[in-house]
């Protein structure tokens, strides 16, 4: 799968798509940004490196600095972005582990956002992950196990 810095190259070498890759990247940067907000640390591109670094006002903060909450968070965020908002699943196992409780509340409206044509399948213990609007897309694995007796007719 594509870097970050191979889908930023393609604004390059794909001049006709320049303006869709640039937009696309400041929508993941605004995501990143609203979801940080509390924590004042923004998303940026450093010139010099073409590296991805968060800023905490005038300070580079490098990636591995940040929490492992950040970093998780981080990770989903890119790889739906990377997908170009191509159909997707995306498999997550308990992705609220190290995450806020804002985040876990915001996480999968994010990513709906990043990608419309992404499909979520994820095991979890924290409702929080389901805000509003989720209720008739969810579906419970104790609605699909078969009863020990086998279905009853």
């Amino acid at each position: 799968s594509p870097s970050f810095s191979d889908y930023r190259l393609k604004a390059t070498n794909f001049p006709e798509e320049a303006n869709h890759i640039n937009e696309r990247i400041q929508m993941l940067f605004a995501t990143v940004d609203r979801l940080f907000a509390k924590t004042a640390k923004t998303i940026k591109i450093d010139p010099h490196t073409n590296h991805l670094v968060f800023m905490d006002g005038e300070e580079e903060i490098p990636l591995y600095k940040l929490s492992s909450g950040e970093k998780q968070l981080l990770l989903i965020l890119m790889r739906v972005f990377l997908m170009e908002e191509r159909p997707y699943i995306l498999l997550m196992d308990e992705p609220e582990i190290s995450l806020h409780i804002e985040w876990q509340y915001k996480l999968f409206e994010e990513i709906r956002r990043l990608n419309p044509n992404c499909q979520i399948i994820t095991s979890t213990h924290s409702p929080s992950l389901f805000g509003d609007g989720w209720e008739d897309k969810l579906v419970f694995v104790e609605d699909l196990i078969r009863p020990q007796g086998g279905w009853q007719d």
